[in-house]
């Protein structure tokens, strides 16, 4: 396991990482009733079961990582980028929501 993580990059550890922070968070708050799902397909996979929910979440990850890290093979400096950005949009898309009812705006 150790290896394999060595292979990918900085930005593909990060992302992951925020992927799977997001994963648990979402299914902690849903279950506990304190934010739903607004992501229609989602929200679905959560209430045929937790566990659907969380494999489709981590394997669409997975997968989008894995697609960006063979690109980096290719174009290193456009994947890098694109993992940047793509770390960057997960946490704007994670926290705005949270910044506009703490400040009350919903």
């Amino acid at each position: 396991m150790l290896d394999f993580m060595r292979k990918i990059s900085l930005e593909g550890r990060i992302l992951l990482s925020v992927c799977l922070a997001d994963c648990f968070l979402s299914l902690y708050f849903v279950q506990a009733k304190l934010a739903i799902e607004a992501n229609p397909l989602m929200r679905f996979l959560f209430e045929t079961g937790a566990g659907y929910f969380a494999i489709f979440k981590i394997c669409w990850s997975v997968l989008f990582i894995y697609f960006l890290e063979v690109l980096g093979k290719q174009e290193p400096e456009f994947a890098g980028k694109a993992m940047r950005l793509a770390i960057v949009l997960y946490l704007a898309i994670i926290a705005l929501p949270n910044l506009l009812v703490w400040i009350g705006k919903i």
